[in-house]
């Protein structure tokens, strides 16, 4: 996500003041299967332990809603605009080939040589328009647990033909 600039605040000296000036913060949201109006916000790398006690990485992008195309289901409302959502890649050379593949198609470009993962960042914080279809599939977890994981495609705009 964009860097933004911490500023601490007096909160005992605002107890009187409004909130009216403050941007509410947007929510982040499992959006349903369909299609989207997309623009990316960010990406980051994050740190975690595996389940085998092993620190890993993974690098986290940040996507935000313009506006709900179509959704699958006619049981779900839309989703409202500028909510955001997280898709992820492993910290693997498989998972940075991903990452370049769908950046590129994100990004509309022929390839990305000489990219390095800050450019990548700085890229998606830039905040790139695009169509995406998002869906789901199911799999079993180490718990035994159905799990589901998002799956975004780059849907390629068809340009108008005069």
């Amino acid at each position: 996500m964009a860097k933004t600039q911490a500023t601490l605040l007096d909160l005992e000296s605002m107890m009187d003041d409004s909130l009216d000036h403050i941007q509410e913060a947007p929510d982040f949201i499992q959006p349903p299967a369909g299609d989207y109006d997309l623009v990316t916000k960010g990406g980051k790398i994050t740190k975690f332990e595996n389940d085998d006690g092993t620190e890993s990485q993974s690098i986290q992008v940040t996507i935000a809603v313009v506006e709900t195309r179509e959704l699958v289901s006619s049981d779900e409302p839309p989703v409202p605009n500028g909510s955001l959502f997280t898709i992820r890649f492993q910290g693997t050379l498989d998972g940075l080939g991903m990452l370049k593949r769908e950046v590129k198609k994100i990004a509309g470009v022929e390839d990305l040589n000489g990219v390095t993962i800050g450019t990548i960042f700085e890229m998606l914080e830039s905040e790139l328009e695009f169509c995406g279809r998002i869906s789901y599939s199911s799999y079993k977890g180490r718990d035994g647990e159905k799990r589901a994981s998002l799956k975004l495609r780059v849907v390629p705009q068809v340009e108008a033909v005069e």
